[in-house]
Formats: structure tokens, C-alpha cells, sequence
């Protein structure tokens, strides 16, 4: 393999990271209109729904359109180069870029115009961008070493588009491969699980001894699955009590109508058993099982996961992790460091995103106090405890 790559980025991209906000904007830039829009042909991400707004709104836009439209391009050239992948014809063959000569003079561009875009897609903040962003993180596992990390950030990328039992049977098939030693010749990633049943119980995860690169990837996958629970949970309630407190006082059709508005989970919503269940307490005692099963795994795995994903801001979190390696960019310190960092900042947006997750993860983290790290489970190793307490710690 050759030696990591220096990440050099233009002077906006080196601002203060982006702060997660409540809920994934996806109308227009200026008014958050969500009809009639059209998509700036530069960047494809941002989208307006007049001529007006866009000129309104170019001189803060300009930069990074400009430098994502150039970057974007970039990247297509060395694909368009590197032809199509064996194994998937529609994506480009990226691994040569680590193994033939003739694409060396390429492999440092074509990884920091890469990196570089996926920062942009961050940094604009759209449904969008984060779909770009998506596809970006899927090609990533053709050719990074750590495979199980870059599809750790796909889960929690896909997360934010609501495309629940997609998320899940990804996972999903990503356990069952890690478990199952018979994998097709040349076949580099598992194929995701289609129509996965996302209610179904959690042993499965909790009971796999996984061989994830230092430990870290397992939370990456845990941490979303424990978000689609959590998510599933709060929506099993919310229709419950609805059902208990409305359902006798309105007609049937109106009560129909109140509960289709309620689940922020798409599974929920099309889960026809579930929306027409009278009495969901016993759904609600198993998931409330699954959910506080996941908690108590990452937690005996580094308690620390649960409180800095609530407590530390993202700017704390960026100096820790580049004090404890000499002041280089936080994403690419050592593996574990980056690994941590790198799961730390995709999965804080996604639980940000999602109405009550938060809350919910606050009353758990009430309920434990602060364990000594010698009492700490150490499946990273004491560098790992280290430098999350630390993080949890920094002021």
C-alpha cells in the first residue's frame, strides 16, 4: 500500500467545522421553499426556486461552487481513465490507482480531490449534498484499506435520508459477511439484504466477534443501529399514545389520518401491521430490550462513545484529536485516531437530525455515572479510553 496522503484543502474548507443542525434542509437556500425548484447546474447540490434567489445568494455560494464544480471534474477524468470496475460495472476501476504504475503521478490528486469533495458536500448541507456525499462514501469501499470504516460512514450518511430498511439490511449483510467464510471469488463487499425485517431482534449483532479494524468500525455499525431503534422506539410510543389518548374522542378516519403524520421512520410508516396495531405495549417492551442491549454493548465497550456524542461540540472534539498526534489534521492521525474522529463526526449529524434521539440518549446517560478507566472494557486498547475521555474531558 502506499503511504497516507497529506489532505490539502483550500482556505474555506479549514474554517470551523459545521455545526449539525435539527433537521436535513432540502428546499430552496434562501426561503427553504420546497416547490418548483432548480438546482444549480455548477455544483448540482443546491437547488432555488427562482432566478432572484440564486443571484441573491451567489456571492455566498461562489466559492465552493466553483471549487466543487472544478473538483468534481477532477475526479470523472481519473474515472473516465481508470475504466469500469470488474466487479461493478457502473462504478470505476479505483483500485488500480493502488496497484498499477502508470496511474501513480494520479493517486495523490485523485485522493484529495476526493477528500475535498466529500468536505464540500459537508459543508453545503443539503439533501442533496448528502446523497452526493453517499455515493462518494459507497465508491470509497472499492478502494480504502480500512473497508469496514468507510462503510460505517455509509451507514450513518444513509441514515440522514430516512431510507430506514436500506440502512438496516446494509448492516445487516455486513455482519453476516464478517461471519461467513464462504465469499464469492473476487467479491469485495457484501450484496445489502433487500426488504430486511428492521423490528427483529438484536442478538445477532451483539453476538457476532467481530474483526473490524481496532474495534472502532464494530461502534461505527452499532451506533447507527442503535439510531434506528431509538428512532423506531420513539415512533412506537408516539403512535401508541395517540392511539390511547385521541382514539376514543375522534372518528377512525380522522385518528388514520393524525397517526400516518406521526412515525419519522419510513419502515414505520409503511409497515401496514404496525399503523393498524390498537395496542403496540408489547412492540414497545422488545425495542426498549434491543435498544437498552446496543447501549450497554458500546458502553462496556469505551463508556466514553455515549457522552461525548451528546456533550462535546464538534470544534473540541477536532482539537483533541489533533492535539494528540501533533497538531496534523484531526482526519488523517493514526488509524485510530481517524477512525474515531471520523465516526464521532459523521454520527453526531445524523443524531442531531432525528427528532427525540438525543433527549432519549441524555435520559440513558443519567442513568450511569462516570466508571473509572480501569474499569473500562478495553477493546480499543488504552490509547482508545484515552483519548475519548479525554475528548469527553476537554474544556
Amino acid at each position: 500500500m502506499p503511504p497516507p496522503i497529506a489532505i490539502e484543502q483550500p482556505e474555506f474548507l479549514r474554517q470551523k467545522p459545521v455545526q449539525p443542525k435539527t433537521a436535513l434542509p432540502w428546499g430552496c437556500a434562501i426561503c427553504d421553499t420546497k416547490e418548483d425548484l432548480k438546482t444549480c447546474t455548477a455544483c448540482g447540490v443546491l437547488s432555488y426556486c427562482s432566478r432572484d434567489h440564486q443571484i441573491e445568494h451567489r456571492k455566498a455560494h461562489k466559492e465552493l461552487c466553483n471549487y466543487v464544480k472544478q473538483t468534481r471534474a477532477a475526479v470523472e477524468d481519473t474515472h473516465a481513465r481508470l475504466g469500469p470496475s470488474p466487479h461493478d460495472p457502473s462504478l470505476p476501476n479505483v483500485r488500480r490507482l493502488l496497484t498499477e504504475r502508470q496511474f501513480e503521478a494520479d493517486r495523490k490528486k485523485y485522493f484529495v480531490a476526493s477528500f475535498n469533495l466529500q468536505e464540500c458536500m459537508e459543508r453545503v448541507y443539503t439533501e442533496r449534498s448528502v446523497r452526493a456525499a453517499l455515493e462518494m462514501s459507497k465508491l470509497a469501499r472499492l478502494y480504502l484499506p480500512d473497508n469496514y470504516l468507510a462503510c460505517g460512514l455509509v451507514s450513518a450518511l444513509w441514515i440522514r435520508l430516512d431510507e430506514d430498511e436500506e440502512v438496516y439490511g446494509f448492516i445487516k449483510s455486513w455482519y453476516l459477511w464478517e461471519e461467513s467464510e464462504n465469499h464469492p471469488p473476487g467479491q469485495m463487499a457484501p450484496t445489502p439484504i433487500k426488504n430486511p425485517d428492521i423490528l427483529e431482534d438484536v442478538d445477532f449483532f451483539l453476538g457476532v466477534e467481530a474483526r473490524f479494524m481496532d474495534g472502532t468500525d464494530t461502534v461505527t455499525f452499532l451506533l447507527s443501529l442503535t439510531l434506528l431503534k431509538i428512532k423506531i422506539l420513539l415512533d412506537l410510543k408516539d403512535l401508541h399514545q395517540a392511539r390511547q389518548v385521541i382514539g376514543p374522542k375522534v372518528p377512525q378516519e380522522v385518528l388514520d389520518e393524525i397517526l400516518a403524520k406521526i412515525p419519522r421512520s419510513s419502515s414505520i410508516k409503511a409497515n401496514r401491521r404496525i399503523m393498524r396495531n390498537p395496542d403496540l405495549s408489547a412492540e414497545i417492551a422488545k425495542l426498549d430490550t434491543q435498544v437498552d442491549s446496543l447501549y450497554k454493548k458500546i458502553r462496556q465497550t469505551n463508556f466514553f462513545w455515549w457522552r461525548t456524542l451528546v456533550d462535546r461540540p464538534l470544534d473540541a472534539i477536532n482539537t483533541v484529536v489533533t492535539r494528540s498526534h501533533g497538531g496534523a489534521p484531526a482526519e488523517y492521525g493514526s488509524p485510530l485516531e481517524a477512525a474515531i474522529w471520523l465516526t464521532q463526526k459523521t454520527q453526531r449529524f445524523c443524531w442531531n437530525e432525528t427528532p427525540g434521539a438525543l433527549d432519549f440518549l441524555r435520559e440513558k446517560n443519567s442513568n450511569f455515572t462516570l466508571p473509572r478507566l480501569s474499569e473500562t472494557h478495553r477493546v480499543y486498547g488504552r490509547g482508545a479510553d484515552e483519548l475519548v475521555s479525554a475528548l469527553y474531558n476537554s474544556q
